[in-house]
């Protein structure tokens, strides 16, 4: 027995500092190389001899050889090294977990130049006592931080790359960027303020998490469908083709001041920044707001009909689908050459163009194939103010390619990267 004691105490790794509350298992693993001078990349085939740390989610699939060995070695459970990693959420955000298949509120990351699916808060991290990233910083709903009341960052302020806690610089920690080297806890939050309101829609959403259930008009959903149905609609409201319709829509039964192009548009919703899915979630969780209500008159206004709504390869939650079928069935409608035509001359008698868009309006109904019978827009009749770039009017050619190429780096459009550089320049000037 006193020989197995020394035996244990001998397997045991100098750097062995244990798991923070909350941490990811990616964040422990990478504190564990550094405390033993080595990095994760080092560690890795030591841990799982014969393996590499290549494109690889520690907080999605652990390996079995991995979890071992860091038991042996730091003295921590089997048990508790398995809490660290996403399948706390089994069950609740997500039913299950293929290999090979991306999950709706947890995008990758690490893997991939542009996977942006680690967000940090650099206050949090400042005031670490032992610098580590938390488990809930890895869900697409979390955007803000209900601590510091800031907005996560989920790339660097300086190069733009994506935050990589197992691609750690040489001589540097969690809190430095994996591909320029430069500190987070140095470079500044992207866009102003987090208001209450979007504080209260994380902290119901991460009670779901947790397994509490959600009443949607008399009945109760599981959180599973719940965040099923919740990820279907930030889809239409982020990257559809109604998505600046339900946009403009949203944001005025909700009070929110959202400028036209403020919020780029990405098919894949897995590359909002979080200040862009600050505003979608509000704006989406006003979908589900008196429940169906809402919906269907928004639905309505947009033209968003239930075959278009419902138009998915995935399988949609039942009460999403009842009162789709319930509310926004319609016999099929086309506009005729005829209808458009009439359109064409209220809009002349009325002194206005008949564009695509503006006998959209009028009959509230696209018409892709009749689109030719529309007159096109006059190019340069653009007002000042209204077109894409008009905030980069006078700049110089240099100037304007560079803040082009900055705010696309940072994720954003260029009306709200230049708001958010002003905010910043003005705020040094105060000091």
């Amino acid at each position: 027995m006193a020989y197995r004691k020394a035996q244990d105490t001998f397997d045991l790794w100098p750097g062995r500092s244990p798991p923070c509350p909350g941490e990811t298992l990616s964040s422990w693993f990478t504190r564990i190389a550094l405390s033993n001078g080595l990095s994760p990349k080092e560690l890795f085939p030591i841990c799982v001899p014969g393996a590499r740390l290549y494109q690889l989610d520690l907080d999605r699939f652990p390996p079995r050889e991995l979890v071992e060995c860091l038991s042996k070695h730091t003295g921590v459970s089997e048990g508790k090294i398995r809490k660290l990693n996403l399948n706390q959420y089994l069950g609740t955000v997500f039913s299950d977990q293929p290999a090979k298949s991306r999950l709706p509120w947890i995008p990758p990351a690490g893997t991939a130049q542009k996977c942006f699916g680690q967000q940090i808060c650099p206050e949090c991290l400042r005031d670490d006592r032992r610098t580590h990233y938390r488990l809930h910083w890895r869900l697409y709903f979390v955007a803000d931080c209900h601590i510091r009341h800031n907005i996560l960052i989920d790339r660097c302020p300086y190069c733009g790359g994506p935050v990589s806690v197992l691609r750690v610089p040489d001589g540097g920690g969690l809190e430095f960027c994996a591909y320029c080297g430069g500190s987070y806890l140095g470079g500044e939050q992207t866009m102003g303020t987090v208001e209450e309101s979007s504080l209260l829609i994380q902290r119901n959403l991460l009670s779901v998490a947790g397994g509490n259930w959600v009443q949607l008009g008399e009945r109760h959903v599981h959180p599973v469908l719940f965040f099923k149905a919740l990820h279907h609609l930030f889809r239409l409201v982020a990257g559809s083709q109604f998505a600046t319709d339900l946009q403009e829509v949203l944001a005025g039964l909700s009070g929110i001041d959202l400028e036209r192009g403020s919020i780029p548009k990405f098919k894949e919703v897995e590359r909002y920044n979080p200040r862009c899915r600050q505003i979608l979630l509000q704006l989406t969780m006003k979908l589900i707001d008196r429940w169906p209500t809402t919906l269907v008159q928004v639905c309505k206004e947009v033209g968003l009909s239930r075959r278009r709504l419902l138009n998915t390869g995935h399988d949609l939650p039942f009460e999403l689908t009842r009162q789709v079928d319930e509310h926004l069935s319609f016999p099929k409608f086309e506009l005729t050459k005829d209808d458009i035509q009439a359109a064409s001359r209220v809009l002349e008698r009325r002194g206005t163009k008949p564009t695509y868009r503006e006998l959209q309006k009028l009959l509230n109904h696209r018409f892709p194939g009749h689109r030719k019978l529309s007159k096109p827009v006059a190019k340069r009749t653009v007002p000042c103010g209204f077109h894409r770039y008009w905030k980069l009017e006078g700049i110089s050619p240099q100037v304007r390619q560079a803040a082009k190429e900055a705010a696309k780096q940072a994720g954003e459009n260029i009306g709200p990267w230049i708001e958010g550089v002003l905010r910043r320049e003005l705020n040094g000037r105060k000091r």
